[in-house]
């Protein structure tokens, strides 16, 4: 909520420390909020975040750390649920720049939203070659992963970083496209060739070609007769 580091600023809540009145120093920090809303880049599990850092008092909605380096610096800081976190986030977003711990939520909510569309259907990309990539959510790399289901689980040919400024349908969307651009999972091409004999270039895939010629082989043995 508040970083004090200025002489100026300390004053008071140096004396109080000196006389051991943590519970008015207490007050006194609580009069630094605002009412501003929740600063993802300093939001922590523990208050104490650095070497040196003391936490002097606090109580159900509020705490105080002291750290005596740099001559002395006091962070003052609002307590806030997890539900709250999450709240705002789902409400205006993931900004470019949080805490490490805000993080760890973060990869929480998409691995709970994941586990949800598991329940009800597994998501699963049939390419262009008719081949299928099953998709799961990598909560410790925080990516997509993309492979193939195997006894001992997915084996893993792709992985894909989580863009958290999009939804997860929008995520998974986006790897499907990337994928389709890729040449393994598209229909292998012939050269152009006239392979129906109607005078007309035709451009077809390998297994159009291999059946044209099953076809005329068959027709080549029946004349044969």
């Amino acid at each position: 909520m508040a970083y004090l580091q200025n002489a100026d600023d300390t004053k008071l809540l140096d004396r109080l420390q000196e006389n051991g009145d943590y519970d008015r120093l207490l007050q006194e920090a609580k009069e630094y909020d605002q009412g501003d809303a929740i600063d993802l880049e300093h939001a922590f599990k523990s208050p104490i975040q650095n070497r040196g850092d003391d936490l002097l008092d606090e109580d159900d909605y509020y705490a105080v750390v002291y750290n005596n380096k740099v001559g002395g610096t006091y962070d003052i800081m609002r307590k806030v649920s997890e539900q709250e976190v999450r709240s705002m986030i789902e409400r205006y977003g993931l900004p470019d720049n949080v805490s490490k711990d805000v993080k760890a939520v973060v990869k929480d909510m998409v691995a709970e939203q994941f586990a949800e569309m598991t329940a009800r259907r597994m998501p699963v990309f049939e390419m262009e070659n008719e081949e299928m990539l099953q998709v799961q959510y990598n909560k410790e790399t925080d990516h997509l992963d993309v492979g193939t289901v195997t006894n001992a689980g997915l084996a893993v040919k792709h992985s894909f970083a989580y863009d958290h400024s999009c939804t997860l349908d929008a995520n998974l969307q986006g790897v499907h496209e990337q994928l389709s651009e890729m040449p393994e999972y598209q229909h292998e091409r012939t050269d152009i060739g006239d392979v129906d004999n109607d005078g007309i270039l035709d451009e077809v895939t390998r297994e159009e070609e291999q059946l044209v010629e099953e076809v005329e082989e068959e027709v080549y043995c029946r004349r044969g007769r």
